[in-house]
């Protein structure tokens, strides 16, 4: 029998369980997880009388091979929609509604371009951009370079750069087109037109959760994948042994043929150091931002703007805000009180983290009343704190992450698998993981033999 140790119970380590059970359904697979509960930044809490995540609320369907995960669990059944959906940003002092047909604020059609927040000369300037073949060539380049020479200064300021700091953390001035914005990327290197190219979705996104909550969610996925879950468990240190491997814990030193360390790249690179050090070098090299998320919640509905579910704050606001969600307008079903959760973080480390809690709540309150101006002082907050949280994916990500993955390569049964690497969404990490878990395996059969 297989024996793998998965080290983080987050939706990764998750992730890697499933396909290992469908793969290897006769291998034996145990979670590591230092915290005392399974789920990573999957966590339910409460605030007032209603039910917060203190990190995602819900999923993007995009790629159906998590969909078909939770319909075999049993799990699609408990997924529903927000009730409402539609993103302002924050423009001169007024609140304005994003365009749909976008992909993270790259317009994909000349009606977006129509109906986005831009000057005439910005809609002008956007349109030609999108009836010019692509230009780009050559190495990865930056975000902002690319959509301000090709689309123009204003689709970059006004949206750009709200949607990516905002869900990203990121400075768009040092953020790879090719890893944060693949599909743009491909288009912009292709011949033909943008117009043609750039395959935007004509309707919004839909997003999903689980009407119990994230936490639920991965706690239902754990206990489908058949894994041993040790929760309090912090694995220190990971050694060869033969053709397996030896975990050690502060109590316990297991010996396993295979490991998957789900982690972010920080603590998968003190993992993976004595096993293989010029990978672990690699991975101490990627960046991430620390965020936090507040949760504000009153006895009595707050008066917010009709048809929106939040709002996205420009880098060149230079507010402690990045971004806030009208939660119980998303959520009506998650309780009593009306919570409006506000987030704070952008790319590299944001001076408001550095306060304490209450601090914090402060400053992010004042934020949220210059776009809320009527908004009366909570009865209860919550802050969730995410420190290194958040990927940051640089310039030349993709060469760099494979050099990475080349450098463990030579190490079979060992895999790394991070939101740190292709993707931070829900479904983007399932994938990775899923990857993962295949080439795991795939590295055991030499060593059987």
């Amino acid at each position: 029998m297989t024996t793998v140790a998965v080290i983080g119970g987050g939706i990764g380590g998750i992730s890697v369980a499933l396909a290992l059970r469908q793969l290897a359904p006769d291998s034996e697979v145990m979670i590591f997880e230092a915290s005392d509960r399974i789920g990573g930044k999957l966590a339910t809490i409460s605030v007032g009388k209603t039910r917060v995540e203190a990190g995602a609320d819900s999923f993007i369907v995009r790629d159906p091979a998590l969909i078909e995960v939770l319909e075999r669990t049993g799990l699609a059944s408990e997924l529903i929609e927000p009730r409402v959906f539609g993103g302002l940003v924050s423009l001169d002092g007024h609140l304005a509604p994003l365009p749909t047909g976008t992909i993270f604020g790259v317009p994909g059609s000349l009606r977006a371009v129509a109906a986005a927040p831009l000057s005439a000369r910005g809609k002008a300037r956007a349109a030609a951009g999108l009836l010019r073949p692509g230009s780009l060539r050559g190495p990865d380049v930056a975000v902002g370079k690319w959509v301000t020479e090709h689309l123009g200064d204003e689709v970059l300021e006004r949206l750009v750069d709200p949607i990516l700091a905002g869900t990203r953390a990121g400075d768009v001035n040092e953020m790879s087109l090719a890893a944060a914005l693949p599909t743009v990327n491909a288009a912009a290197r292709k011949r033909a037109p943008l117009l043609t190219t750039l395959k935007a979705p004509k309707v919004r996104p839909r997003f999903l959760t689980h009407r119990d909550g994230m936490s639920a969610m991965a706690e239902a996925l754990a206990h489908a994948s058949g894994a041993t879950i040790r929760t309090s468990s912090t694995v220190t240190s990971v050694e060869a042994q033969g053709a397996g491997y030896l975990v050690s814990t502060g109590s316990e030193t297991i010996r396993v043929d295979g490991v998957a360390i789900c982690l972010g790249a920080a603590q998968a690179a003190a993992l993976v150091e004595g096993v293989a050090p010029l990978a672990a070098g690699l991975l101490k090299e990627m960046r991430s931002a620390s965020v936090a998320a507040v949760a504000f919640s009153w006895s009595k509905a707050v008066e917010l703007p009709s048809g929106s579910s939040g709002i996205l704050i420009p880098s060149s606001n230079a507010e402690t805000l990045s971004a806030a969600t009208w939660w119980s307008l998303k959520w009506p079903h998650t309780g009593d009180d009306f919570v409006i959760r506000a987030f704070v973080g952008r790319a590299g480390h944001h001076r408001a983290l550095d306060l304490d809690d209450e601090a914090l709540a402060s400053a992010a309150l004042d934020d949220l009343k210059r776009h809320l101006p009527h908004l009366v002082t909570p009865e209860n907050y919550s802050v969730s704190r995410w420190p290194s949280g958040m990927p940051v994916y640089p310039i030349g990500h993709h060469e760099h992450l494979a050099r990475f993955e080349a450098a463990l390569g030579r190490t079979p049964g060992l895999v790394v698998t991070s939101a740190a690497f292709r993707g931070s969404g829900i479904p983007d990490v399932y994938l990775q993981a899923t990857s993962a878990a295949a080439r795991l395996l795939g590295g055991l059969r030499p060593a059987r033999r």
